[in-house]
């Protein structure tokens, strides 16, 4: 449901009620047990999230509130005689109104976004938190998710002889602050709650899905190898025929215009808040990207002797002590490769793409995406 305003319910069950403990301010749902002893009181304390619309009516709340609680066993039956029931109302101690980050690097991995992302750094307008951001987070954060990742501009903030813990206002002047989350553009439930943060710009690599698939494939794998922490890997041509997935690699995924259109719902290029970069320009003609890049952002262009570099291609050059890489070029795949290819001509995926780059504001769109070329041709 969408609503302006939520609150947070805590539900206490005691025998003798005081005030509500320390260990609850922070917004969530909590299971008080108190049992008076002999002049003393013992605490036994559990914690649950809980949240609804504001318009919901209390008793409606307070019947989903018990329900939660009595699977866990909380019910009056077990609980000592003259137990009560209290409902209370309590404010949330952070929103996602809160976070302050002014662009995120917000997709596809295996895309650009380390080279986005490492060139930025250079850039002396712009602070990117080291943290990755995976907004795996829940419909309200927590205050201590949201002081988290502001540490990550620490120093920027600490200059301002007017900051305190209890306020994270914009200091006067500072720079830019970013971040990065691969994950973020796949996810229309992160996406949604992403677009609270006011001003948040979202800046979205996208490569030819095909490719992107294989590339994908080929990090992970690596990682799992060197990590030793995947068990069986499926290969390339299982991903592609079987539906098998690990990690994050799963050829639904594979099917990026879908994403891009909730992207797109939540970010509105007309409002100045998307930017859709093709992977082709970034890898041909990255002066033109990181000048596209630049001018979304409001920063100046990177000067013309600045270098620009390529970054994560160390992967790429440790793949082969792990084994060749997989790729759909070969003989032997030429079966997965069509299948995959059919399969996204069927979602009509490469003109969809070439639409929503279009419409985003780019004025290239590479014949990869507008001709439907894989990277095998």
């Amino acid at each position: 449901m969408n609503a302006l305003a939520l609150w947070r319910a805590a539900l206490l069950f005691a025998f003798n009620f005081a005030l509500l403990p320390r260990g609850c301010l922070n917004g969530s749902l909590c299971h008080v047990v108190r049992r008076g002893k002999r002049g003393r009181v013992v605490t036994e304390l559990s914690r649950t999230g809980f949240c609804a619309p504001a318009r919901c009516p209390d008793d409606h709340a307070a019947t989903a509130v018990t329900r939660i609680a009595a699977r866990q066993g909380l019910t009056l039956e077990a609980l000592p005689p003259r137990s009560e029931i209290e409902m209370r109302n309590v404010r949330p101690l952070a929103r996602w109104e809160d976070v302050k980050l002014d662009f995120l690097i917000a997709g596809f991995a295996r895309s650009g976004t380390h080279s986005v992302r490492g060139n930025l750094l250079r850039h002396p307008e712009v602070r990117i938190a080291e943290d990755e951001l995976t907004f795996n987070w829940g419909y309200l954060p927590l205050s201590s998710q949201v002081r988290s990742y502001a540490s990550n501009f620490r120093d920027e903030l600490f200059e301002n002889a007017n900051f305190s813990d209890a306020s994270w206002g914009r200091v006067p002047v500072r720079h830019l602050w970013g971040g990065k989350g691969e994950g973020v553009a796949l996810s229309p439930r992160v996406l949604r709650l992403a677009s609270r943060i006011p001003g948040l710009r979202l800046i979205v690599m996208v490569r030819e899905p095909v490719e992107w698939l294989e590339s994908l494939y080929n990090l992970r794998r690596f990682e799992c190898l060197r990590d030793e922490r995947c068990g069986d890997i499926p290969s390339l041509e299982d991903v592609v025929l079987k539906g098998a997935h690990f990690e994050d690699v799963n050829v639904k995924d594979a099917h990026l215009a879908s994403a891009l259109d909730s992207v797109v719902a939540h970010f509105p290029p007309s409002q100045g808040r998307l930017l859709l970069v093709e992977f082709e320009l970034l890898k041909t003609r990255p002066r033109e990207a990181f000048d596209r890049i630049c001018a979304f952002l409001g920063i100046s262009a990177f000067p013309h002797d600045f270098e620009i570099r390529k970054y994560a291609t160390e992967d790429r050059d440790r793949y082969g002590n792990l084994g060749p890489r997989a790729t759909l070029c070969t003989k032997e795949l030429n079966p997965a490769l069509e299948a995959l290819r059919e399969r996204l001509a069927r979602s009509n995926e490469h003109a969809r793409l070439a639409r929503l780059i279009a419409e985003a504001g780019s004025p290239w769109v590479s014949r990869r995406i507008l001709l439907n070329q894989s990277h095998c041709k």
